[in-house]
C-alpha cells in the first residue's frame, strides 16, 4: 500500500538576527548627519533669501538717492538757466532805459546835436555798404512817436525768449549757454536810429510804374557801451528810379507772391536801403 500524499510544511521563519550594537551605533549616527544636513540645508536657504532682501533693499536705496541726487542737480540747472535769463533780460531792460533817454536828450538839442562821427568812429574799410552796415542795426522811427525802441534790445529779449523754450523743454544747459550769451558786450555795439520827420511812400500806379517814396529825418548814431550818441545828421532819401523784382505768374499763384504783392515789397525794401545809405554818408562825412 502506498503511503498517503503529504504537503510538505512550509520551512521554519529564521529567526531575527541579533544587531551588533556597533552598527546601533553606525546607524545613529548616519541618521543624525542627515538631519544635520538637512539643518544647515535649511539654514543657507534662509540665509540666502535674507541676502536677496537685503541686496534688494539696498540696491532700491542706492537707486533712490541716485534719483534724489538727480532731481537736486536738475533743480539746480533749472534755477541757473531761470537766473541767467532774469539777469539777460533785466540787463537789456536796462539798456533800453539809457537808450531811451541818451535819445531823448540828443533830440532835445536839436540842430545842436548835429555833428559828423569823429574819425576813430567809421565803418569797416573794403567792404560793400550791405556788408559794412550789418555790423549796425538800423532803426527807423517816426518822430511824433512816444518812446523809441531798440532793435538791439529787442532781438536780445527776443533770444530771451527763445532761451524760456530750451528751459520749458528741460534743455537747461543750452539755455544758460544762451542767456549768458545774451549779456556778452558783443550783443550791445552801435545802433543807428533814423528819426522821420516826413515820409512818402512809394505807390504802384501799374503793373509796371511807380512813384518813388522818400524819407526826410535825423540820423543818431547810438553807442550802448558809453551809452551816448556819437554823432548826428540830417537825412533824406528817396527811392530807386528802377527796382528788379520777381513774382509768381501762375493763376493759382498765392496772393503774397503776386505782381503787386511783390512789387510794393521790393519798394519798401528799396526805400529801407535808401534810408540806410543815406544816413551813414552823412554820419561817415569827412
Amino acid at each position: 500500500m502506498s503511503s498517503p500524499y503529504r504537503v510538505p510544511s512550509p520551512p521554519e521563519a529564521e529567526l531575527p538576527e541579533s544587531e551588533h550594537p556597533y552598527e546601533r551605533v553606525l546607524r545613529a549616527q548616519q541618521r543624525r548627519a542627515r538631519l544635520v544636513a538637512a539643518a544647515a540645508m535649511v539654514a543657507a536657504a534662509s540665509g540666502l533669501v535674507a541676502s536677496v532682501i537685503t541686496r534688494s533693499a539696498s540696491a532700491t536705496a542706492r537707486r533712490a538717492e541716485a534719483q534724489a541726487r538727480a532731481s537736486a542737480f536738475q533743480r539746480e540747472r533749472y534755477d541757473a538757466a531761470r537766473a541767467a535769463i532774469d539777469t539777460a533780460r533785466a540787463r537789456a531792460l536796462e539798456a533800453q532805459a539809457r537808450f531811451e533817454r541818451g535819445m531823448e536828450e540828443a533830440r532835445a538839442k536839436g540842430d545842436a546835436a548835429l555833428s559828423p562821427c569823429p574819425a576813430g568812429v567809421s565803418l569797416p574799410t573794403g567792404q560793400t555798404f550791405a556788408a559794412a552796415t550789418r555790423r549796425v542795426l538800423v532803426s527807423v522811427v517816426d518822430d511824433a512817436a512816444h518812446g523809441l525802441p531798440s532793435r538791439t534790445v529787442d532781438e536780445v529779449l527776443v533770444d530771451a525768449r527763445r532761451a524760456e523754450i530750451h528751459v520749458n523743454a528741460g534743455r537747461y544747459e543750452d539755455a544758460i549757454t544762451g542767456a549768458r550769451a545774451l549779456t556778452s558786450p558783443s550783443r550791445f555795439g552801435r545802433e543807428l536810429v533814423v528819426v522821420t520827420t516826413a515820409a512818402k511812400t512809394p505807390e504802384v500806379t501799374s503793373a509796371t510804374t511807380f512813384v518813388p517814396g522818400e524819407v526826410h529825418g535825423r540820423a543818431y548814431l547810438w553807442d550802448f557801451q558809453s551809452s551816448r550818441v556819437l554823432c548826428a545828421a540830417d537825412v533824406h532819401a528817396t527811392s530807386s528810379r528802377e527796382i528788379g523784382f520777381t513774382y509768381a505768374a501762375a493763376p493759382d499763384a498765392e496772393v503774397q507772391a503776386g505782381r503787386t504783392t511783390r512789387l510794393l515789397a521790393s519798394l519798401s525794401d528799396d526805400l529801407a536801403t535808401a534810408v540806410e545809405r543815406a544816413a551813414t554818408t552823412a554820419l561817415f562825412a569827412r
